[in-house]
């Protein structure tokens, strides 16, 4: 018989972090952009449209609205514009996947508890749940051909550089001038010209990246992405917006108009209630499936085939929880303060690694050292003063 799981008992483990603001201006600031008219002429052209200057034209026009954004508009619509982070984009998919997975267990009275306890570990470090939502995102990537292999496993212990979301880059990226005329987003604004309100843009041919791609297809296909374009036309509504004195919400009429064209899928939606959406990979037509990872496999987490890093960085946390759990007597005997008890720990899979203490580690343990009483601080302090140290004499005991 299944267990009945405790409300948010996932989603407690690993808290849901907030929405990373956006590489480089999240808030734009538009008074960085020239003037509307007459400060473009050092600009690359992005509207081939001979009359693309149809202000006169249509000052009046009961109908202005609808008319294609000219090459002043565009100009502006480039500005605020960025290309998609590797690491902001991972970020927001895992805090994505941490909501689907606490819905999950929250929903489906099948999945064990041998799974969840599985998932929050002794401890509740949350470190197993993100090496198991990185498995899935890895796996999302790689069926699109985006994924780079030299990234490592955010949220592991002892992580390094590779580990860090703030140094991954797309396996194709490389620099632009940002008055390139050849500037990946001015390419993708030129397909947009000529385009009234509501029409949509040309389809991508592909809902992959081929592994032979060059580096302009692999832009292309980013900036074809639905995660991109909701960004996108949200901004050309504010464009829009910019030619009289109406006003609308520019984020509910792009997602109405979506639901319209059958570009919106369901699991898009938010799933917190404050209103926020975070639109995937794939548009409908190009997989109508869903994105979502099967999470219901969890329940035999040992036929999941982690790659050998992944496998690695597992074990490693094992290792560590069991250290942690090693040094719970402490705790109920009151020798150590959490704080302390928690150096004490990464002290003994440091020493197991044959690592050395880090300046900060050195001085936290020198002010605490009052409540590593007896042998405890003895043992500690004759590391910090260099000698080996033997982990067994490590006992967790004061």
């Amino acid at each position: 018989m299944a267990s009945v799981p405790h409300p948010n008992v996932v989603q407690d483990a690993v808290p849901v972090p907030e929405a990373p603001p956006e590489p480089e201006d999240f808030h734009f600031d538009w008074s960085r952009v020239p003037a509307y008219r007459g400060a473009w002429a050092n600009e690359p052209i992005i509207c081939t449209d001979d009359e693309d200057d149809r202000s006169e034209i249509i000052i009046n026009d009961p109908d202005l609205f609808r008319y294609p954004l000219d090459n002043g508009e565009l100009q502006r619509l480039f500005y605020p514009l960025r290309m998609p982070n590797a690491g902001w984009r991972y970020l927001l998919e895992f805090g994505q996947e941490v909501r689907r997975l606490s819905r999950y267990v929250e929903t489906h009275p099948d999945f064990s508890m041998r799974a969840i306890e599985y998932l929050r570990g002794p401890h509740d470090t949350g470190m197993r749940q993100s090496i198991i939502i990185r498995h899935y995102i890895k796996k999302r990537w790689e069926r699109l051909g985006v994924w780079n292999h030299l990234w490592g496993i955010p949220g592991r212990l002892n992580p390094g550089v590779i580990d860090h979301t703030d140094f991954w880059v797309w396996d194709w990226e490389r620099p632009y001038a940002i008055r390139d005329p050849d500037h990946p987003l001015r390419r993708m604004l030129r397909l947009r010209q000529g385009l009234r309100q509501g029409q949509a843009g040309p389809r991508p041919p592909h809902g992959t990246l081929a592994s032979d791609a060059s580096a302009r297809e692999a832009e292309a296909f980013l900036l074809s992405r639905p995660f991109f374009m909701l960004r996108l036309e949200e901004y050309e509504e504010l464009q829009r917006m910019g030619r009289g004195n109406d006003s609308w919400d520019e984020d509910k009429i792009v997602r109405e108009r979506w639901y319209e064209r059958n570009d919106w899928k369901e699991e898009w939606n938010d799933l917190d209630g404050d209103g926020n959406c975070l639109p995937g990979w794939t548009w409908p037509h190009e997989n109508p499936e869903s994105e979502v990872p099967p999470y219901e496999e969890l329940n035999s987490v040992e036929d999941i085939e982690f790659t050998p890093s992944e496998a690695d960085a597992l074990e490693e946390t094992d290792r560590y929880e069991l250290n942690v759990a090693s040094v719970d007597e402490m705790r109920l005997r009151g020798a150590m303060s959490p704080e302390v008890m928690r150096h004490y720990a990464m002290i003994r899979e440091i020493v197991r690694r044959g690592g050395t203490p880090s300046p900060g580690m050195v001085r936290f343990l020198r002010s605490m050292q009052h409540q590593l009483t007896g042998s405890g601080w003895g043992v500690v302090a004759a590391w910090l003063a260099g000698q080996p140290l033997n982990p067994d004499d490590l006992t967790g005991r004061a």
